[in-house]
């Protein structure tokens, strides 16, 4: 279809525009930009980087699709820088697809990087520079279109214990790699290939909840994620937090000998799949709040009674306190033998057994010992006489209640 050229052209000056001898048409009356090209890239290699990923895709200007394999000179991929918000964490794992482009700014065709700040830049006053590879010899004009606001939930697993940061954040962390499904297995399995990455924890301490600010002691004790545990993360701040629910109820063994309405140390207790075990690198601080326990600490006694009372305790963010809500009971009630003949207010037996209540344990005095009885009914008795005996929490000993006599 012919359309008539205009009479008059805009601006209606009077003038024609000027001629273009290449075209044989009159020239534009303005300057067209430079097209941006966009393509879709894939994560191609480990996200091991801060600023940028090695993807594989097809480069529209090239007109070719840049492949990679490790190690293979040849098919190297194309760098793609990650987007500001998620620069100098590594969420990405290989085989994520995304669309990218190549933009064009005063430094020329660069996605650009803060000279000072990891991932955005603090003010407007820092300078954006050029983006390098590490080696520092490769620009790198791609960028990901990935939402830094997204926060996908990943799931990583704890790989070495806490460490609590007492003079600047209060806050706890913890380093662990990516679990991803695979569908080879029917599994979750760890991406040995991953690098690590640090996983932060805020802590739950609430000032107002305290006569003064929280202590370091009492923030040291929501040690709440061990090794080996499997965790939620999302990318909040430029960095991992852990949004997993926090283990706030904990198997324990005592560490030390815990008195009626006190405080002990004690050693986390998992499972291994086969066996429950003490976990020596893990300890917290627990508290007899209801005021009725008593227990014994593995460096209590000497072997083979060095076991320390096994209970559990729950952490309470109000008292900042692993409050014992349950913990394996102390012998009420003992049977032996008495180890010679006794006309006095005290004897010892030895042979014992624990009568009352199951699964109790001695943790008042050294079973490993003869134990020490009150004859508090002013028996007298002869060597090897049966005696039953009970705890008394006010004398705080072993008081006779029945003896059986010794065949003459």
């Amino acid at each position: 279809m012919n359309i008539r050229k205009r009479k008059t052209p805009t601006p209606a000056f009077g003038l024609p525009p000027p001629f273009n001898p290449t075209t044989g048409e009159h020239a534009d009356l303005f300057v067209k930009g430079e097209r941006t090209p966009c393509a879709m890239m894939q994560v191609a290699a480990a996200d091991t980087f801060d600023d940028y990923l090695i993807c594989r895709g097809y480069d529209p200007e090239a007109r070719r699709f840049f492949d990679y394999v490790e190690g293979d000179s040849d098919k190297v991929g194309l760098l793609v820088a990650k987007p500001y918000g998620k620069r100098g964490t590594n969420p990405y794992v290989i085989g994520q697809v995304f669309a990218a482009m190549k933009p064009v700014t005063r430094l020329g065709e660069t996605s650009g990087v803060a000279a000072v700040t990891m991932g955005h830049p603090a003010d407007l006053d820092e300078v954006i520079d050029i983006l390098y590879d590490d080696g520092g010899s490769l620009a790198i004009a791609w960028i990901l279109l990935d939402s830094s606001d997204s926060n996908p939930l990943l799931l990583y697993e704890i790989t070495s214990a806490g460490t609590y940061d007492a003079a600047t954040t209060k806050e706890w962390s913890y380093v662990g790699k990516t679990v991803l499904y695979d569908t080879d297995t029917d599994l979750y399995t760890v991406q040995s290939g991953e690098s690590e990455a640090t996983l932060w924890h805020p802590t739950a301490i609430r000032e107002d909840l305290t006569d003064d600010s929280p202590s370091d002691e009492a923030a040291e004790t929501q040690r709440n994620f061990y090794v080996g545990q499997r965790v939620y993360v999302a990318l909040r701040n430029s960095r991992y937090e852990i949004i997993s629910p926090p283990l706030d109820e904990w198997r324990f063994e005592l560490k030390n000998a815990l008195s009626i309405g006190g405080t002990a140390q004690a050693y986390f207790r998992r499972w291994t799949g086969a066996a429950w075990v003490t976990d020596t690198t893990i300890e917290i601080t627990v508290t007899d709040r209801k005021g009725v326990y008593l227990g014994r600490g593995v460096t209590t006694y000497s072997s083979p009674h060095d076991t320390g009372s096994m209970g559990t305790a729950k952490y309470w963010p109000d008292s900042n306190k692993w409050e014992i809500t349950w913990l394996q009971p102390h012998a009420l009630m003992i049977r032996g033998k008495a180890t010679a003949i006794w006309t006095g207010t005290t004897f010892s037996i030895d042979g014992v057994a624990i009568m009352q209540p199951s699964g109790a344990i001695i943790t008042q005095v050294d079973p490993g010992s003869n134990i020490t009885i009150s004859d508090w009914l002013n028996w007298d008795g002869l060597e090897n006489d049966d005696v039953l005996a009970v705890w008394d929490q006010d004398s705080e000993t072993f008081k006779a209640i029945q003896k059986t006599c010794a065949p003459l």
